[in-house]
Order: C-alpha cells, then sequence, then structure tokens
C-alpha cells in the first residue's frame, strides 16, 4: 500500500492517548511508524499484517526501524496489543496485524477491495474473501440496516429523529467501529438513541460528529444527557455569548461543574467575552473550554485568597492595637488609684 489516511483527530483516538499516557510522546510516533512499516509490506487480498517468525524480518528489524532496544521494542509492541493498536492474539504468535488498516487504505487499495467483498470472520479472526456475484438482483443488494450495522443505522436514525441528512456514514465509520469495539454494540445504539432525542429541534450540520465528540464521555458515564442543572447553566451561557456548549464543549463543561461553582462558572465566562468585537465572540466557547475559563475562575480564587489573607491581616493589627491600648490604660488606671495603707494612717 502506498500510504494511508491520517485522520487529524487521531491524538484523540482512545487506542492513542492510552499509548501516549504509558510512552509520551515517543509512543504517538512509534504507533505511525508501525503502521508504515506493515502497511509499506501490505498487498491486498492478504491481510495487513507482518510476521516477526525469524530471519531478516524479525523484533530486531523492529527495534531498528523504530530506533531503539530490543528490550524496548518488546515494551511497545505489549503495549500496543494492550491498547488495541495491534491484534492481541495475532502478537503472541508475534505476528504484527493491524485490522485499522482497513479503514485507513489508500484509494487505489480500496478500488482492488471493492472488487472483492472481504467479510471478516468472528470465529477464526481473519478475512474471508467471497466473490460478489455479478448476477445479484437490486433486491438482494437492499442491505437491511440493523444495529449490528451501526454506522449506516445511526445514519438512518439521524434522518428519522432529527429531520435532517447527515454526514455520509462512510466517514465515521472507523470511530464508530472503534466505540463499539470497546462499549459494545448494544450500548453505543441505547446511548446514540437516547442522545438523538436530547437533540430533536437543533440544527446539526454533522450529528454523527456531534456525537462521537461526546460519545467516550456519554458511555462512561461521566457527561450525562439528561442534566437539567447542567442545561439551565448552558441556557444562561448561551443568552450572555450567543453560542451554546455543545458536543465536546458540553462535556467540558460539565467536568467544569464536578471543580467550580456555576457562579464561578458564570462570572468567569462573562469576564471573558466583555469587550470581545464579533469576530472573537465565534471563538468564546472554544478559548473558554481550552483553558480560559479555569484561567479566569484561579485568577479570581487568588484575588479573593489575598484579599481575605489581607483582611485577615488588617483585622488581626487592629485587634493587636485594641489590646495594647487596653493595656496601656489599665497600666493608667492602676497608677492613679489610691493606696489602701495611705487612707489607714490618716484616719
Amino acid at each position: 500500500m502506498k500510504w494511508f489516511k491520517h485522520f487529524t483527530n487521531a491524538r484523540d483516538n482512545h487506542k492513542i492517548e492510552f499509548v501516549s499516557e504509558k510512552l509520551g510522546e515517543a509512543g504517538y510516533a512509534r504507533v505511525f511508524k508501525i503502521y508504515e512499516i506493515v502497511a509499506e509490506r501490505w498487498e491486498p487480498p492478504e491481510l495487513p499484517e507482518l510476521k516477526l517468525n525469524g530471519g531478516a524480518m524479525n523484533l530486531g528489524f523492529i527495534s531498528k526501524k523504530l530506533g531503539i532496544s530490543l528490550e524496548e521494542a518488546e515494551k511497545t509492541l505489549n503495549i500496543f496489543a494492550k491498547a488495541g493498536v495491534i491484534d492481541k492474539d495475532a502478537w503472541k504468535k508475534k505476528v504484527l496485524y493491524i485490522p485499522q488498516l482497513m479503514d485507513y487504505k489508500d484509494n487505489t487499495t480500496s478500488r482492488e477491495l471493492r472488487r472483492t467483498k472481504y467479510v471478516l470472520s468472528t470465529d477464526e479472526g481473519r478475512l474471508e474473501k467471497t466473490r460478489l456475484e455479478e448476477e445479484e438482483t437490486r433486491e438482494d443488494k437492499k442491505a437491511i440496516i440493523k444495529p449490528k450495522d451501526l454506522p449506516n443505522w445511526m445514519y438512518i436514525e439521524c434522518r428519522k429523529v432529527l429531520g435532517l441528512k447527515p454526514e455520509p456514514a462512510e466517514w465515521r465509520k472507523s470511530e464508530i467501529e472503534e466505540l463499539e469495539e470497546v462499549y459494545g454494540n448494544e450500548k453505543v445504539a441505547e446511548v446514540f438513541t437516547r442522545w438523538l432525542e436530547s437533540q430533536k429541534g437543533r440544527e446539526l450540520q454533522k450529528p454523527l460528529l456531534e456525537f462521537i465528540k461526546v460519545a467516550d464521555a456519554l458511555l462512561r458515564g461521566i457527561l450525562v444527557i439528561d442534566d437539567p442543572e447542567l442545561d439551565e447553566l448552558n441556557a444562561k451561557l448561551h443568552e450572555m455569548g450567543g453560542s451554546p456548549f455543545s458536543g465536546k464543549y458540553r462535556t467540558d463543561l460539565s467536568q467544569m461543574r464536578k471543580i467550580y461553582s456555576d457562579s464561578e462558572i458564570e462570572h468567569a465566562y462573562r469576564e471573558l467575552i466583555n469587550n470581545r468585537d464579533e469576530f472573537q465572540m465565534k471563538f468564546s466557547v472554544r478559548d473558554f473550554c481550552e483553558g480560559g475559563g479555569v484561567a479566569i475562575i484561579l485568577a479570581r480564587r487568588k484575588e479573593q485568597e489575598e484579599a481575605e489573607k489581607s483582611q485577615a491581616e488588617s483585622s488581626a493589627m487592629r485587634k493587636a492595637a485594641r489590646e495594647q491600648v487596653e493595656r496601656e490604660l489599665a497600666e493608667m488606671e492602676a497608677e492613679t488609684e489610691p493606696e489602701d495603707d495611705f487612707f489607714k494612717i490618716g484616719v
């Protein structure tokens, strides 16, 4: 294969995030080096895999290509297997099998594979080839959309529930299938259905993308679809700035509410949009969620802490001054009081 697709949000893929957490930025680079190594040698209709079974093609070859030691190369590939970057079962046999390359294939490879239909066998975990029959009738070609065909099913549901035409399901296929792999078909379908109901009345240009932005948070329970308090805060912020916190930014807003009060968030957003021109206002939600809001809240908290500290110091100084005056007055009164012995002598 000559080249493969590299999505602009690849860094947000849960597999990539896992690798980056374990290996840092080097892990991110190694993922795409492995993609390159396997893709360069992939010749359909064979599988996108590389067998490290001795000879010139072994672990030493990988370590050299990655520019790391044998030990580090093995550690890296073990992490890749755990993350799902490479197939875990295949790696046990020292085979670098990357199913995702089927979704990232170049145009030439796509055309080649369209001539032949490939089906992923659930028992063997392998690609089996079946020729498309030219005499297929039009009725036979009409696929019945079921939840198991998740991308196309989601596309149809968008048309039915929202009454609008979403972006092509093929654009989101790999991301949806990753969600399905992690959380299961039924759960993704269930959460998507509930999310769609909550979006009725909104003009979403790319509803599948909007769902994908918040899908992990919804599926993990970090973000709740029906959250009246969050919706109320969102409505207030929308009224202030003219733009709602939707998709990923609604998730960010939900996370902020776990740390900061609604009042703090409102004051921070009002401060951020203050004196912004029309062009700058377009990016207010993004800027607020990508650090601007937290920076303002923390700055306000620091100011309040310093003000409280200054007030406490002033109160302490005033108290100390009062106590000093009271001591001095007490001493003066003690000096002016007549002694009992003097009166006794006078008598």
